[in-house]
């Protein structure tokens, strides 16, 4: 999804592959990346693979977000479409109250481009 958000968000990518767009811009970052997105730049990423990173968010209280719409992992399996579809969702309901627009359409995947 692209957002605007108003606090910095940096993310580690530990394993995987993740397309980010920051103002406009597209790049790739793999394993050992990291990213920083400066305050209320908007922004999005895609996955394509398992991947696995940290998210670092400047001022605290978006993690409230992510622990009021996630649960508990039963399995270390990825959780199918419908959990997912149903946590997002949860997120999207939420987002004013954290200070988060969506600007614009989600991030997809460009056939044209090669990774």
């Amino acid at each position: 999804m692209h957002v605007h958000q108003s606090d910095d968000e940096m993310w580690y990518i530990i394993d995987g592959t993740v397309t980010f767009e920051v103002d406009g811009e597209r790049f790739i970052a793999t394993s050992g990346s990291t990213v920083f997105v400066p305050h209320g730049r908007p922004h999005s990423y895609l996955t394509e693979d398992e991947t696995r990173w940290l998210m670092f968010v400047h001022d605290p209280g978006l993690e409230q977000l992510w622990a009021s719409v996630g649960s508990p992992a039963d399995s270390w399996t990825i959780p199918d479409d419908s959990e997912v579809d149903a946590q997002m969702n949860r997120v999207a309901e939420q987002l004013d109250q954290y200070g988060i627009e969506i600007v614009g359409d989600p991030l997809a995947v460009d056939a044209s481009s090669s990774q």
